[in-house]
């Protein structure tokens, strides 16, 4: 499988986050939160676009789906089949230790640019993370 330089980024990312947690479900729960956040954004604009489901599935693939316990993978078939809102998403982000929030500004980002437009409600999910990741920081 062939990834592109942001795919590959976002993969170093997550290899750095999974180093400092702590256990496998921290791991997981971050895991989740990134594939509802994408999820999120895909579904921001209404329409789950075929490029934005290849841009979370290769991600989630690139960190290894195969060795994914079944519950982690049931809980993105779920994800998927269902896409969540914003704080739907916020719910599973909140589970995740805030030095890995950056992450998630970038995985906005990736899905945003997946089908080659950003659309203006893309453009408010990553304004709405931005707004909740600052005034969680504070």
């Amino acid at each position: 499988m062939r990834f592109s330089a942001k795919e590959k980024m976002m993969i170093t990312c997550v290899k750095e986050a999974e180093k400092r947690l702590k256990d496998g479900k921290d791991y997981f729960n971050l895991l989740l939160a990134m594939t509802a956040m994408g999820l999120a954004t895909a579904n921001a604009d209404g329409e789950v676009c075929d490029a934005e489901i290849d841009e979370i599935n290769e991600f989630v693939a690139g960190i290894g789906h195969e060795q994914l316990p079944a519950h982690v993978k049931g809980q993105i078939t779920r994800l998927c089949n269902n896409p969540p809102t914003f704080n739907t998403a916020m719910h599973f982000v909140e589970k995740v230790d805030q030095k890995s929030w950056p992450l998630f500004a970038e995985v906005i980002k990736v899905v945003s640019n997946a089908d080659g437009r950003v659309d203006k409600r893309e453009e408010a999910l990553l304004k709405a993370w931005q707004r909740c990741a600052n005034d969680k920081s504070n």
